[in-house]
């Protein structure tokens, strides 16, 4: 997630204090910046001032910890932001609820599908001339393959000559073979990666594998 829906889908969050750190536990300010990774570090941003969210851990007078995303900015001193610390199920819950709304329908995502690969239909057809190109030039390798057998066959050429043109006409093919391929095989990579670029689209409701099972 990118942008300003991001932040908006945040900006209501953090009805908690800065000081709470949990149900019934006591006050306190002790705030330690945690290593651990989540799967929404990096890609959530302050509703206030737009800065990173934090993976912070708060401990409670009775020792319990609770994570909590905090603001950079005011986790740094800087600027004048009050956003107050959310904890990280909150904002998880506010996650999931923002995908629903951005989810995109069946009819769009066909929509988009179509023209991207009437796109790469075109690119295909632009390189259609290279690759009449490369086969004209492969069958004419072909041919001179043949002729140079024989001309062996017929004692016209030596051995050791008609090798070393069998080895030149051998490279020149595996190059126009690879050309070819790599050419097909671009374009297929590329609606493959699309295709699933747009399921995933489509499974954006599905709930994250660090929710399941909450």
């Amino acid at each position: 997630m990118s942008g300003r829906p991001k932040r908006s889908a945040l900006g209501s969050a953090g009805s908690r204090s800065t000081r709470e750190t949990g149900p019934g536990s006591q006050p306190t300010r002790r705030w330690r910046s945690s290593g651990r990774e989540h799967y929404l570090k990096g890609t959530v941003f302050c509703g206030q001032c737009g800065s990173r969210l934090l993976v912070c851990n708060a401990k409670s007078s009775q020792g319990t910890i609770y994570p909590y995303f905090v603001c950079a900015s005011r986790h740094a001193g800087r600027g004048d932001c009050t956003r107050q610390a959310m904890l990280i199920e909150q904002v998880e819950r506010l996650i999931e609820r923002f995908y629903a709304k951005v989810q995109i329908d069946t009819e769009t995502i066909e929509a988009i599908s179509a023209m991207i690969h009437a796109r790469f239909d075109e690119m295909m057809a632009e390189g259609a001339a290279e690759l009449a190109d490369l086969a004209s030039r492969r069958t004419q390798l072909e041919g001179e393959q043949q002729k140079l057998l024989q001309a062996h066959y017929a004692g016209a050429i030596p051995l050791d000559l008609l090798k070393r043109e069998q080895d030149r006409i051998t490279a020149s093919l595996e190059t126009i073979e690879h050309r070819i391929t790599a050419h097909h095989g671009h374009y297929a990579d590329a609606r493959a990666n699309l295709d699933d670029s747009l399921k995933l689209l489509l499974s954006g409701l599905r709930p994250h594998p660090g929710l399941r099972g909450r």
